[in-house]
């Protein structure tokens, strides 16, 4: 599976407690989805997405199949590339957001470019927030919780 960490990637990105990022979600368990079609950045940004507390990760490196899945479950965030095979991340956003289901799920988009041509595609079909690869620790889970957050008072509401 693209998302099962090796044990020495496990050790490599394993901090002390005392340096784990502070701002976690303690109390709320996070239903995230990741979609990339690198090995390499699902390994990544899912190291990083464990250490938001409570976090229930799914990870595709396949669209198609990330789709399958997003059409049958709720979730707090999607995190999508922006440049993948077959399916864009654009295309992705696409669709999610003319699904009832997830018209207004949260949406993180990383991509390595940051050129705003780029930025403004992602934006205008319906992406909340744009990291931009290298996609740095504190940042990513600083957007995913903030986008978590958004979610849940947007349906408690």
């Amino acid at each position: 599976h693209p998302c099962r960490l090796s044990a020495l990637a496990q050790i490599l990105f394993k901090k002390p407690r005392h340096q784990r990022w502070a701002g976690r979600l303690r109390e709320v368990s996070v239903r995230l989805v990741i979609v990339d079609d690198s090995a390499t950045n699902l390994v990544l940004l899912r190291s990083i997405s464990s250490k938001i507390g409570g976090t229930v990760i799914h990870c595709f490196a396949d669209s198609e199949r990330a789709i399958e899945h997003l059409m049958q479950h709720d979730v707090d965030v999607i995190v999508v590339d922006y440049s993948m095979p077959r399916i864009t991340g654009v295309e992705l956003v696409k669709r999610m957001r003319s699904s009832p289901r997830h018209a207004s799920t949260p949406i993180l988009m990383v991509t390595g470019s940051s050129e705003r041509v780029v930025h403004e595609r992602a934006f205008a079909v319906g992406v909340n927030r744009i990291l931009t690869k290298p996609v740095k620790s504190g940042e990513y889970q600083a957007a995913v919780e903030a986008l978590a957050i958004q979610h849940a008072r947007e349906a408690a509401a």
